[in-house]
């Protein structure tokens, strides 16, 4: 690693640092055709997302994420390509693995034109992805332009691309109800800053969600709208002049709409209780708690357990539990991977993988 002066750099998306605890296999220098076991966690992420498995699959090599070994320091991005085309991200470290589907189409274009990847980090925080050609780029989907930055850069390479093996019975997964599953929409709220705390919103923009999937319509469509109306009816209290994520704050949000909610707390609950929480068609707010993958420093965060998927593999003696997750720091559905009796589960996005489940309210 090595520093380098002040440069324009095309940013394409902010990659998920992910340390998943439950997938414990590593690949760093090997070809991806010569480990089918690494092949068949790519499949296994292909098929609970619903990918066509007679397609043609490839992966390149790994890039390392962080320099020096700080942190996590065996984590490794790899970029998957459905027919020649970019379509998402396998973050993979000794500790465990996550998939992020992406339809950045310049991950694509760079490697049609056969230009090198970046891996820089542009402070302590954050690690991007980033060409040195000239364009537009993408920065957690928002388009946007050059970007000058003082920065390290970790890794620089052209894309290598190589063939994943796919395994025939994962071509007749879906046909043979190898995967269970049940979801419905939750209308997504973005997250937002508190405009007097400073503090993130992700627990109103939650609450919202849960409300406008339960009551059709609360009146209210963005995260501020709801806090300030939560705030006219908030009492403060010594040390807390503001509205905060706390449990009696979120139970007394519900209320305020006349939702009553049940609210556990200390621990989460197995597959088989979210499972029938979810067939019986209610959503679940879960406050989880995870590290920056940077600076190793702790987090809590507030998302919507929309959905689940089980996929089971008898031939290949596989078996896989999701939870599909409304983030409010993402606009789409998050895979969150789980066992059949964990009480916990994780997953990423930006510089944070969240992996203990902490409250949960529904």
């Amino acid at each position: 690693m090595f520093m380098i002066g002040k440069k324009s750099f095309i940013i394409l998306g902010a990659i998920l640092c992910s340390i998943m605890i439950l997938f414990c296999i590593f690949k760093s220098s090997i070809s991806a055709k010569e480990n089918k076991e690494f092949d068949n966690l790519i499949c296994s992420y292909l098929v609970a997302n619903h990918f066509d498995m007679t397609s043609k699959y490839s992966v390149s090599q790994g890039y390392p994420l962080t320099p020096d070994g700080v942190g996590y320091g065996t984590a490794r991005i790899y970029f998957i390509f459905e027919n020649d085309k970019y379509i998402g991200e396998l973050t993979v470290s000794n500790l465990g693995s996550t998939f992020f589907l992406d339809n950045c189409d310049f991950i694509t274009d760079i490697k049609n034109r056969d230009d090198a990847i970046c891996i820089v980090q542009p402070d302590q925080n954050n690690i991007f992805v980033a060409t040195e050609s000239s364009g537009n780029f993408l920065l957690a989907g928002i388009p946007g332009s050059d970007l000058d930055i003082d920065t390290k850069e970790i890794a620089k390479e052209k894309i290598i691309l190589e063939p994943v093996y796919v395994d025939d019975r994962f071509k007749t997964i879906m046909e043979s109800k190898g995967v269970e599953e049940n979801d419905f929409n939750v209308p997504y709220i973005s997250n937002a800053v508190a405009p007097d705390s400073g503090y993130g919103l992700c627990w109103v923009a939650s609450v919202l969600s849960m409300l406008n999937y339960k009551l059709g319509s609360t009146g209210y469509t963005d995260a501020i709208s709801l806090y300030n109306y939560f705030e006219l009816s908030y009492v403060p209290t010594p040390g807390h002049p503001y509205p905060e994520g706390y449990a009696s704050n979120i139970i007394a949000l519900f209320n305020s709409f006349g939702v009553t909610v049940y609210h556990g707390a200390y621990g989460g609950m197995t597959f088989g209780y979210v499972k029938g929480i979810i067939d019986s068609l209610d959503p679940i707010l879960a406050k989880v708690m995870g590290v920056n993958t940077i600076t190793n420093a702790i987090a809590s965060h507030m998302a919507v357990i929309c959905g689940y998927m089980k996929v089971t593999i008898e031939a290949l003696n596989m078996q896989q539990y999701y939870y599909k997750i409304i983030d409010s720091n993402y606009n789409g559905v998050l895979l969150a991977l789980t066992t059949s009796t964990d009480t916990n589960f994780a997953y990423s996005h930006g510089d944070y993988t969240y992996n203990t489940w902490e409250r949960y309210f529904y």
